[in-house]
């Protein structure tokens, strides 16, 4: 009897270190979900400087549109005051043409961003529904190994009664 016991404490033993390296092993996990969530704000920050840096060209653009109206008023002007400079009209009509190709290339690069702003959110988004699954899957192993070991409590204490 006496053997028996100090197998199953030994047993008992053996079972509590493998559950503490099972614990050891879920904490380092919930670590590198913590890293990852850290990974994911950096990348949000990102997203954010990126926004800004959008949003400050659409100001830009927006100065630019209010510099054009006030360039289109001078050449409205003009036009009224030199009806009869046909060259000079054709000059500041290429130059319009100009400030319109730039402003097109501006937008293409501004859509190219918000393309590529939505790229990374999904692609964040992603990642972060993946974390959730595997925290609830550690969650739901920890609830299952809990619910074994007091099961195995209570199974000894019945025998013990």
């Amino acid at each position: 009897m006496g053997r028996s016991l100090d197998e199953l404490f030994d047993k008992l033993e053996a079972l509590g270190e493998r559950m503490e390296h099972g614990f050891q092993a879920i904490d380092r996990r919930f670590e590198e979900v913590d890293k990852r969530f850290e990974q994911i704000d950096r990348r949000f920050d990102e997203v954010d400087k990126r926004f800004e840096q959008i949003d400050r060209r659409f100001d830009d653009v927006d100065k630019r549109f209010e510099q054009m109206d006030l360039r289109f008023a001078n050449v409205e002007k003009r036009l009224d005051r030199h009806d009869g400079m046909l060259g000079s009209l054709e000059e500041m009509y290429a130059s319009l043409v100009q400030m319109v190709g730039h402003s097109n290339a501006r937008m293409d690069e501004i859509q190219s961003d918000l393309l590529e702003l939505k790229r990374l959110w999904e692609q964040t988004d992603k990642s972060t529904a993946f974390l959730e699954h595997k925290v609830f899957e550690h969650e739901k192993q920890l609830f299952l190994l809990r619910e074994r070991f007091e099961s195995y409590i209570q199974e000894r204490r019945d025998k013990e009664s």
